[in-house]
């Protein structure tokens, strides 16, 4: 987890996360409702959270935001990309997470302990 991001942020980025899949845009107000929190007391929160570039706020006049890519590898959106194997003969795969690959989940569906490998070579 990186530094400053507190449970209870780690709850805000899971429930924006969440509220842009099932609404779309969601603001700081779509945010305290969905938490029970004051506005005021999620807007600190969010401040931290943009400070620590996990989220975005979009410029249109509503306020929109959004998680970055950092954000989405903070609550474990995706799926990991451990990386590389030759095409051909057998071989390891290196057993590190280096990135991870958004929406394909949603394609294939998504279970804990799935990962991706890609393949580097010709077969």
């Amino acid at each position: 987890m990186p530094p400053g991001l507190t449970p209870r942020r780690l709850e805000l980025l899971t429930a924006l996360h969440r509220l842009s899949l099932t609404q779309g845009s969601v603001t700081v107000g779509d945010l305290a409702a969905e938490l029970g929190l004051s506005r005021p007391r999620i807007q600190v929160h969010l401040d931290a959270l943009r400070t620590l570039a996990l989220i975005t706020k979009a410029t249109g006049k509503h306020g929109d935001l959004g998680l970055t890519d950092e954000g989405r590898a903070a609550i474990r959106v995706g799926i990991p990309v451990y990386g590389e194997i030759a095409a051909g003969p057998p071989g390891h795969a290196e057993q590190t997470p280096g990135r991870a690959v958004r929406h394909l989940e949603e394609l294939l569906g998504h279970r804990d302990g799935d990962y991706l490998l890609e393949v580097r070579g010709r077969a």
